[in-house]
């Protein structure tokens, strides 16, 4: 697992992620590994890609590791994934309501192993993804928001 690589990897990267969610994410997708469960990784609300490091690091060479912010924060954030997976990373700097995210319905459809939607706090954080557009993306595999952890499981 890498939870402590991460630690000592990220800690100079701007932004919040709560060690313990850390560790969780770690233990999961760490689990994933073991049962063979494939398929991309999808982080929403990047900001310089602190909590994106534990993706990049658990993804294997094969899988795709989908970022999106519409920010120019996620500019730093492809540099700094970069130095974890060189390959098959897409950046979609765009708001998760945008086409380009509803185009991975059709690209994408069920074949997600985890997601992550990190929102910024205020009246309506969730207001551009719904978690049904979440469940059409995943096949089998985990949904990490900033409230709740969720499994899904498709046959």
């Amino acid at each position: 697992m890498y939870f402590e690589r991460f630690r000592k990897d990220s800690a100079e990267v701007p932004g919040f992620v709560m060690p313990e969610s850390i560790a969780v994410w770690d233990f999961f997708l760490a689990e994933q590994q073991v049962e063979r469960v494939a398929g991309a990784l999808l982080e929403i609300g990047v900001y310089y890609g602190k909590s994106a490091i534990m993706l990049a690091m658990q993804a294997r060479p094969e899988e795709e590791l989908v970022l999106v912010d519409p920010t120019h924060f996620v500019d730093q954030a492809a540099i700094t994934i970069g130095k974890f997976k060189s390959e098959n990373v897409r950046i979609i700097k765009k708001k998760s309501s945008s086409h380009a995210c509803w185009a991975l319905t059709k690209d994408q459809k069920h074949s997600f192993r985890w997601i992550t939607l990190t929102a910024i706090p205020g009246p309506k954080p969730l207001k551009t993804t719904s978690v049904w557009q979440v469940s059409y993306w995943l096949k089998k595999g985990l949904f990490a928001s900033t409230t709740s952890l969720i499994r899904v499981t498709r046959s």
